[in-house]
């Protein structure tokens, strides 16, 4: 039966974020998109997101597969036929067969989160709901100078929610030290082998706060576009501004890396913001990550300038 890949652009606004919440009555994305596809094809059909985006949260390049069991409907003709049902804050961009052990999760590589900001002293109404409106001037060289700090691979115990336990690591993340098979959860060692991981039991996932950030990046003058827009618009360009920068209304915070902690990118940008404001030295970041205290970053910004922008695969 073929395993079909999906990417969905969705406006989270009414959300309570990606996965279902089963029995809550909570209209999340995942079981939005189950119940179309059940009325698609007649059938139950489950699907497994790249990422659990929080309530509010929105999405350009969301990945979730599935196995088919075997419908009429061509692949190619899929976003056409789901776009015909999905309500208007959701949108399937693209839909492709892939190997049956693709997984929308652990065959990412990486995921790449833009965070916007609306700098002007008057909010825009219609922004409102993909930006946070910073009224106050930016230091913008300062917010890069400290973005500079985070990329490379660090433990990032001090950018993820309070009192959270870390994710478990996905197998591209951190190699299972007994060769798992691609596309399993990672594990510690079994009984009776020699552990790599203390703290844990045989058998458990293995949870680490160490992630490998490549791309922290403060864009000025970038354009805030809604999530239902073409997905390849944002690609990975830059948007660079000399003289006028400190007038350009939008900026956006880009991250990309191998995987994300719980908040860890709403965490990052409200502390990138603290430097902004003149809050925070820039220079304190790396005082901040080798203590690995949540308390010494900055506050969690809220949920409606964050989008998940593409997950990268092989």
């Amino acid at each position: 039966m073929p395993n079909v890949r999906l990417t969905l652009a969705y406006d989270g606004t009414a959300y309570h974020g990606f996965q279902k919440q089963s029995g809550s009555g909570l209209p999340t994305i995942q079981e939005t998109l189950e119940r179309c596809l059940a009325e698609l094809s007649g059938a139950a059909l489950k699907v497994t997101g790249a990422g659990r985006t929080d309530a509010g949260v929105h999405a350009r390049g969301q990945v979730v597969n599935f196995v088919t069991g075997g419908w009429g409907i061509p692949t190619a003709r899929l976003p056409a036929a789901l776009n015909g049902v999905l309500p208007g804050d959701i949108a399937a961009v693209e839909a492709r067969e892939v190997p049956a052990d693709f997984h929308a999760r652990y065959s990412a590589t990486a995921k790449t989160y833009s965070y916007t900001l609306y700098n002007h002293p008057v909010r825009c109404l219609f922004l409102r709901l993909y930006s946070l409106h910073v009224p106050r001037v930016l230091d913008l060289g300062a917010m890069r100078r400290a973005a500079r700090h985070l990329t490379g691979t660090h433990d990032f115990g001090a950018f993820q929610a309070a009192a959270a336990r870390p994710v478990p690591l996905d197998p591209l993340i951190r190699p299972d030290p007994l060769g798992a098979p691609r596309g399993c959860p990672a594990r510690v060692p079994r009984a009776g082998t020699p552990a790599v991981h203390s703290g844990v039991s045989p058998g458990a996932p293995v949870r680490s706060a160490v992630r490998t950030l490549t791309r922290a990046e403060v864009e000025a003058g970038a354009p805030v576009v809604r999530p239902d827009a073409d997905t390849q618009a944002l690609a990975a360009r830059p948007v660079r501004q000399t003289g006028a920068e400190a007038q350009a209304p939008v900026v956006r915070l880009v991250f990309s890396a191998d995987g994300f902690l719980y908040n860890m990118v709403r965490i990052m940008a409200g502390t990138l913001l603290e430097v902004g404001l003149g809050r925070l030295d820039p220079e304190t970041l790396p005082g901040i990550i080798a203590a690995g205290d949540r308390a010494r970053a900055g506050p969690t910004a809220p949920p409606h300038g964050l989008c998940l922008e593409f997950v990268t695969y092989p």
